[in-house]
């Protein structure tokens, strides 16, 4: 399948992405946003053609939602977002943001820089959410919607979901961090 992401937008081949199926999964990241941006959503990250997959997408969400982190986890039938409790918590900073996800018991938690929001019902969700296209990193489809204002690092998926414990282990940020900024790579020391 051709790529319609933008020239900011990493693209890895579907063969090579994160799949977890009917799994437990998790994803980790930190991002930057530069602006709010009112509009569209601003794309993270997509596997996800359309917005009932299957896949998964993480972006900045719009209109009643506007800033919150949105998790949309589709099987093919049925699709949901799972959003952070809270709105943008800054721009020019950094945040750690993380999805687990309970396949078993049908929960998903979103943490904000270690700090998990209330569980959510994710049940209706009964089939595999292997992603069906390939895995585009600083953007989403529909090509409409624009990619992440700001930075992303430390992007990780995991085949299992992560404890509060495990979550927390990750938002100490490391002594220097690569940041992939949409406009090219840069280096940043930590920040105090």
């Amino acid at each position: 399948m051709a790529s319609t992401a933008p020239d900011n937008v990493i693209t890895v081949p579907q063969a090579n992405a994160f799949d977890p199926g009917v799994g437990n999964f998790s994803v980790a990241f930190w991002a930057l946003r530069d602006q709010m941006d009112t509009g569209n959503a601003d794309g993270v990250l997509d596997t996800s053609v359309g917005t009932n997959g299957p896949g998964y997408q993480i972006l900045f969400a719009a209109g009643s939602n506007l800033g919150k982190m949105a998790f949309r986890l589709a099987d093919g039938a049925d699709w949901l977002n799972v959003y952070s409790t809270d709105a943008m918590l800054g721009t020019g900073e950094f945040h750690h943001y993380a999805l687990t996800i309970d396949r078993a018991d049908g929960l998903a938690w979103v943490y904000v820089d270690g700090v998990a929001g209330p569980a959510n019902d994710i049940s209706v969700l009964t089939g595999s959410i292997s992603p069906n296209q390939d895995l585009l990193i600083g953007g989403i489809n529909p090509s409409s919607y624009k990619g992440q204002d700001g930075g992303l690092d430390d992007l990780r998926f995991y085949n299992h979901m992560l404890s509060e414990t495990e979550v927390q282990a990750l938002v100490p940020e490391p002594a220097t961090l690569v940041l992939l900024g949409l406009g090219g790579l840069m280096l940043a020391r930590r920040r105090r």
